[in-house]
């Protein structure tokens, strides 16, 4: 007759909780989510980056002007500010190089 350890029986129910979590967790298959085999998957990718993109004014709007992200009018603005603090002529371009 074996007499087992409690830190034997604590190690075994660890191990075994953490194969039933990853179990639900993944939708009751170890192989994660069944994906729809009548979907191609450039054209769900293709949806689904039209689906998700905002226009730039929004994004600027959310996040503000930083290092690269310049809202349209962005030269304008800069040689404004630039005029107003320093007194300097700034030669704005038409389009934003960014």
């Amino acid at each position: 007759m074996a007499v087992r350890s409690p830190a034997l029986i604590l190690g075994y129910g660890t191990g075994l909780s953490a194969l039933l979590f990853a179990f639900s967790f993944t939708g009751g298959t170890l192989y994660g989510y069944q994906k729809d085999p009548t979907v191609d998957e450039v054209s769900r990718k293709e949806y689904m980056r039209k689906n998700r993109r905002r226009p730039i004014e929004q994004t600027v709007n959310e996040l503000g002007e930083s290092a690269h992200v310049h809202a349209p009018g962005y030269e304008q603005r800069r040689a404004q500010r630039i005029k107003e603090a320093y007194g300097i002529d700034v030669p704005t371009h038409g389009a934003s190089t960014s």
